[in-house]
């Protein structure tokens, strides 16, 4: 149990390394970076092109545990000083740098999600008759599970003595490393109100490294003395590429590869704005799987009777020697759970909703809806989230603060500041500041570059004109 326990703890204070995004994705400056959230964003862009030169971003969240008293840059300093609330028998040992992980007791079924990307070049192009050209380069890595039964409360197993069986219900976890070149078009059709916009992504995918272990029923499980757990009748499938990131000299290799595809539809009510009154959008997105068929294997252990895992015994070894040793405990052979030299792995899709409305010039009011879709078996699992964000928008200023209810568990207060071509923001800011219960945090960062004269009078309270439906290029 004590493995469980590091790892968890591991995942809550060093797993900061994105979720959506919403500063860079919502307001009609982001250029090709709305299309990401909706394929036909760029039909109401502002800019007749828009080049992203790098950007970045990383977001983790968890129920399972959390960190005391603490911040993200107090706990990046202080990452040594990791201690569990369950070793603590005086809490006035507990130094200033101390971090004190605790792990939260209730019924809910417990998630992890851990996502980062770093965005490279990246060109959107709008052309006067309304359709829009773009490309994007992306690399992506993500950690996720959204199911772990609340039995695994590090109090119940701490709490069951020893010999004593409890339920454990079925559930999965997956992790993937892979780059994406994507294409995106977007056409833009009037209507006798204003006019919709179609759009699309195809993208071309690389992966690296990816993992996945499905529990496929529920197991009864049980502790005795020793670190060693006992299953009853259990069946683990479960596929993982052999890392090249262990030893002196770690390093990514291609190891599968696969399309997706995200589709996109804005429809726009101009209201006799000069922009428009409001907008309501709907997209598909990751919608695709990964072929893993190098240096890939996929195993199935399955046992109708009582297995006995010495933790002990998978200390100090590799991780293909680990998956080798499981299958010798469990099926008396090192080879006997392997099925295949390849597996599948979906993509974190999802339908998204998004609506826009126009208070008055230069202020908005935006709402986004995300539900993850399983992308077959063994995908990686997106966050729900509904977002609500009021906004101020100005060629070169722009201002948000989204309100984030993740996986309608947890509210939280985002802000995004958008200076010219450099943009800064976060859909969980009090991760960064005082002292609380840290158990999630966000941060993303772009800079891009834009055209400096849009044609349109956007300063001084001075209207954009119809003009912004007739560029010039």
């Amino acid at each position: 149990m004590r493995y469980l326990t590091f790892a968890c703890s591991f995942l809550v204070v060093f797993s900061i390394h994105a979720q959506e995004q919403l500063g860079l994705r919502t307001d009609n400056y982001s250029g090709i970076h709305g299309s990401l959230l909706n394929p036909s964003h760029n039909v109401t862009s502002l800019f007749r092109w828009d080049l992203n030169l790098v950007s970045a971003g990383f977001s983790a969240q968890t129920n399972y545990g959390f960190v005391k008293n603490t911040n993200v840059l107090h706990t990046i300093r202080n990452g040594d000083n990791l201690i569990l609330a369950q070793d603590v028998e005086n809490s006035t040992t507990i130094g200033s740098d101390d971090l004190v992980a605790d792990f939260n007791d209730n019924k809910k079924l417990k998630y992890v999600s851990v996502l980062a990307n770093v965005m490279g070049p990246s060109l959107m192009i709008k052309l006067s008759n309304g359709h829009s050209f773009g490309f994007f380069t992306n690399v992506r890595s993500a950690i996720s599970s959204h199911d772990i039964p609340n039995v695994l409360n590090y109090s119940t197993f701490s709490d069951t003595p020893f010999n004593e069986f409890i339920d454990v219900d079925a559930f999965k976890i997956s992790t993937m490393i892979w780059s994406e070149f994507g294409l995106n078009y977007a056409a833009k059709i009037e209507t006798n109100d204003g006019y919709f916009g179609l759009g699309a992504n195809l993208k071309f995918i690389n992966a690296y490294e990816a993992a996945y272990i499905n529990i496929k029923r529920g197991v009864l499980s049980a502790q005795i003395q020793g670190d060693t757990i006992l299953f009853q009748s259990p069946h683990l499938n479960y596929g993982v590429t052999n890392s090249n990131l262990e030893g002196e000299d770690p390093s990514l290799q291609s190891n599968g590869f696969g399309v997706g595809v995200d589709l996109g539809f804005t429809y726009v009510y101009e209201g006799g704005e000069d922009h428009y009154k409001w907008k309501l959008g709907i997209s598909l997105l990751d919608l695709g799987q990964i072929e893993l068929s190098r240096n890939a294997e996929e195993h199935d252990l399955n046992k109708d009777t009582l297995v006995v895992f010495p933790s002990r015994q998978f200390e100090s070894v590799s991780n293909q020697d680990r998956i080798h040793l499981l299958s010798k405990i469990g099926l008396a052979d090192s080879t006997a759970s392997l099925t295949s030299s390849n597996f599948r792995m979906g993509l974190p899709g999802a339908i998204s909703i998004q609506a826009d409305y126009k208070i008055m010039e230069y202020f908005y009011v935006n709402g986004v809806f995300v539900q993850r879709i399983p992308m077959g078996e063994n995908s990686i699992r997106r966050n729900n989230l509904m977002v609500v964000t009021p906004r101020f928008e100005h060629r070169w200023l722009g201002f948000s603060m989204p309100v984030v209810l993740l996986n309608y568990q947890k509210l939280s207060l985002g802000t995004s500041v958008r200076l010219a071509f450099l943009t800064i923001g976060s859909d969980d800011l009090a991760s960064f500041f005082g002292k609380k219960k840290l158990d999630s945090t966000d941060f993303y960062i772009a800079l891009k570059v834009n055209p400096f004269n849009l044609g349109l009078n956007l300063g001084g309270g001075g209207k954009r004109g119809k003009g912004v439906k007739c560029y010039q290029f």
